[in-house]
């Protein structure tokens, strides 16, 4: 009896995180697994050019997440209907002034 009670009873809030991490859209999915691992996979990049690890790290807590909210944001300029009505030109001039915040 107890077992059939398991079996029925739904999870309650907090759900655990690789649920909430499924139902995020497919973007946001990519984003939060694929800036941390930029960040991860340039420290030696960034210690070469920095000489200091307290600087790369400093660096990188920094950087990967504005990164991120500049991603965030750049998707919902794209997702406006004015930009989808913009020449291809227009449209990469934009890209890439946007990109060089």
């Amino acid at each position: 009896m107890a077992v059939s009670t398991l079996k029925t009873h739904r999870r309650a809030w907090p759900l655990p995180c690789r649920e909430l991490f499924d139902r995020l859209p497919l973007f946001w999915r990519i984003q939060l697994v694929a800036w941390p691992v930029f960040g991860i996979l340039t420290l030696p990049l960034k210690f070469g050019a920095m000489g200091s690890w307290s600087y790369v790290v400093f660096a990188t807590l920094y950087r990967e997440p504005l990164g991120l909210l500049l991603t965030g944001a750049l998707r919902r300029v794209f997702h406006r209907q004015a930009v989808r009505s913009m020449k291809p030109a227009r449209l990469g001039c934009t890209v890439i002034s946007l990109a060089m915040l």
